[in-house]
């Protein structure tokens, strides 16, 4: 083999090496760019999320305010976005990327607002067509239109306990003190 051929075997060899090494680079820049927006997706979901808190705080209030009227009528539902989008969709994809500690935050947060969510979905639109209904089956037999009211209130305001953390739990994710929210949820740090 003369000198030619084998300079031009190196050249090859180290253009399809380099060639290798380009493609790999590029592939992972690529999935790290996709896991950072899947990542920032997810915060600004919960962003989203933390500025209708106080919306549905006040619509839970004017609820229970409509309790007292003659013809309550309740609202049912909550942000599914962030449920169904970020968090069953895009959080399982970068669920590694976060350290421990992110990833309890997240679920802990995801968790109250499901909680949140689903029991909102159980109350009834119409309370007093809810009330004639249990009435005519003989659920409610003695049980009073007012004590029907009042049990209303009474997981209306547990609602609003529930929620009442979650709003300042979405800043400390955000801003990213996560050690801080950990401690807040009831997690133990270690040092």
């Amino acid at each position: 083999m003369n000198d030619n051929a084998i300079t031009g075997a190196v050249i090859g060899l180290v253009g399809v090496l380099l060639g290798v090494f380009i493609g790999e680079f590029l592939r992972r820049r690529k999935e790290k760019q996709e896991i950072e927006r899947m990542m920032k997706a997810i915060s600004e979901e919960l962003a989203s999320v933390k500025l209708q808190i106080p919306l549905l705080k006040k619509a839970i209030d004017i609820q229970i305010k409509s309790l007292k009227s003659p013809k309550p009528v309740l609202a049912t539902g909550f942000h599914q976005l962030f449920i169904d989008i970020g968090f069953k969709e895009l959080f399982p994809k970068v669920y590694s990327n976060y350290c421990r500690i992110q990833r309890e935050n997240l679920q802990s947060i995801y968790f109250r607002i499901r909680l949140v969510s689903q029991q909102m979905k159980l109350f009834p639109n119409d309370i007093d067509e809810n009330y004639l209904r249990m009435k005519a089956v003989g659920v409610v037999n003695e049980l009073s239109r007012e004590t029907l009211y009042k049990e209303y209130e009474k997981k209306m305001n547990f609602l609003l306990e529930l929620l009442a953390p979650v709003e300042a739990w979405i800043e400390l994710f955000l801003t990213n003190r996560h050690e801080e929210l950990y401690e807040a949820i009831g997690g133990i740090v270690e040092k």
